[in-house]
């Protein structure tokens, strides 16, 4: 659907991508979380393709980035699946877990925490934004004036009577 300010792509009546609208010619405007599930087949694409190049990450990304390859010959893929993390979650809230993850891990590039820790410390995060409110009825003052009144069975057997 074409709007004056964005186009959004639906398919089976959902929107799948938002896009700002560009009126100037020969414009590109990249999303790149669209383009991370290609990362893991084109790693290289992390740092030649357009889309993010210019994508502009909190600075703790790129340390992230820099230890895991200092850590590992892996750590490049382990860095793309740290980026996936973008399907579910705010770059604020990544960027937020790997700060805990750099704290946990310490300096030394041997103990520098994955995409697996950093998925642990977001799902940990969720859970404690989740307000848990047990029901209590000295919680809830409207809850405790509520009355019910009991049911009369005897109306139930007066119908009963009339069916047979």
């Amino acid at each position: 659907m074409a709007y004056p300010e964005k186009v959004e792509v639906l398919c089976q009546g959902e929107v799948i991508a938002c896009h700002e609208r560009s009126y100037g010619q020969n414009q590109d405007i990249l999303d790149p979380t669209h383009y991370i599930p290609l990362l893991e087949r084109r790693p290289a694409l992390l740092h030649h393709g357009k889309a993010f190049r210019e994508w502009k990450l909190p600075e703790i990304f790129e340390r992230a980035q820099r230890r895991l390859q200092e850590k590992s010959l892996r750590g490049a893929r382990e860095y793309i699946r740290i980026l996936r993390l973008h399907e579910r979650h705010t770059t604020d809230q990544i960027a937020s877990a790997l700060k805990q993850a750099e704290e946990i891990g310490g300096a030394t590039p041997a103990r520098c925490l994955g995409a697996d820790e950093v998925e642990m410390l977001l799902a940990k995060s969720a859970e404690r934004a989740t307000v848990r409110r047990e029901c209590s009825l000295t919680m809830d003052n409207e809850l405790a004036k509520l009355r019910v009144q009991p049911v009369d069975l005897q109306r139930y057997n007066a119908l009963m009577e009339v069916c047979v």
